[in-house]
């Protein structure tokens, strides 16, 4: 055997040689195969959204309390069916945001009122999403609203806002009274 040669060389088996794309194709299969576990079933998907409602109505006594409904129905099935989903799968819902503002009479502000309570109702179905008794004395006031799921109203057909309000003093004049709310529903997941 002459000395340049080494005995260990010829006892190792032959080397393979992969062609660059097979390495490309692994790559590929275990960066899909990562990107999948991302979404994982049963997670819920949250959807915002908002609904301006108006209330209209005649008089008020100073501590008498009033129940308006508003005249307009609403309906999320469209904004659902936007965003990929139906009214079926909504999990839960709560009001996320409210903005109260007395629109008219122009010479009055929110202190006319001794309390609010705000609600939405589809059919016998009602629910409460916010009360306060201190609006202050601006035209416009947030509320804070309360954890109520609202999920089984949303699901309706259609849903009405409820506005109940305890009168600070006797004022005969036309009211509007303009409320919006944000939704925030959690939608079934994948």
């Amino acid at each position: 055997m002459p000395l340049n040669q080494s005995s260990s060389s010829q006892s190792r088996p032959p080397k393979h040689q992969f062609p660059i794309y097979s390495v490309f194709i692994a790559i590929l299969s275990l960066t899909t195969g990562c990107d999948a576990l991302d979404v994982v079933p049963g997670n819920s998907i949250f959807l915002n959204t908002s609904r301006v409602i108006c209330f209209e109505f005649t008089g008020l006594t100073d501590g008498g309390s009033k129940t308006v409904t508003s005249s307009d129905s609403f309906d999320l099935g469209s904004f659902l069916q936007s965003e990929g989903f139906t009214k079926s799968e909504i999990q839960s819902a709560e009001a996320s945001d409210i903005t109260i503002r007395l629109r008219f009479p122009g010479q009055e502000n929110l202190s006319v009122f001794d309390g609010v309570s705000i609600g939405v109702r589809a059919g016998a179905t009602s629910r409460t999403v916010a009360s306060s008794s201190s609006l202050g004395t601006g035209r416009s006031t947030s509320l804070s609203p309360n954890s109520t799921d609202i999920g089984s109203v949303l699901r309706a057909a259609s849903f009405q806002g409820v506005l109940e309000v305890t009168g600070a003093a006797s004022i005969q004049d036309e009211f509007l009274v303009e409320v919006e709310v944000n939704f925030t529903v959690e939608m079934e997941g994948i």
